[in-house]
């Protein structure tokens, strides 16, 4: 795997405003994977691994969240 590739797999954008603290996966299509408050967790942890989807994938074969 080229090192550009696997420097963008682990690429997050992270958005902070005051306490609040959002991470969001651009390579899941801008899924968001956290939003803190205070340090606090305020989503729910994925019932299965984030993985990105493909086009004949059911949808309850996903993450949903």
């Amino acid at each position: 795997m080229p090192a550009r590739m696997a420097t963008q797999e682990k690429e997050n954008v992270l958005i902070e405003a005051g306490a609040c603290c959002l991470a969001v996966l651009p390579r899941f299509g801008g899924k968001i994977a956290s939003i803190r408050f205070h340090g606090q967790e305020l989503r729910q942890a994925p019932l299965v691994p984030i993985a990105p989807r493909t086009p004949d994938m059911p949808f309850d074969a996903s993450d949903a969240s």
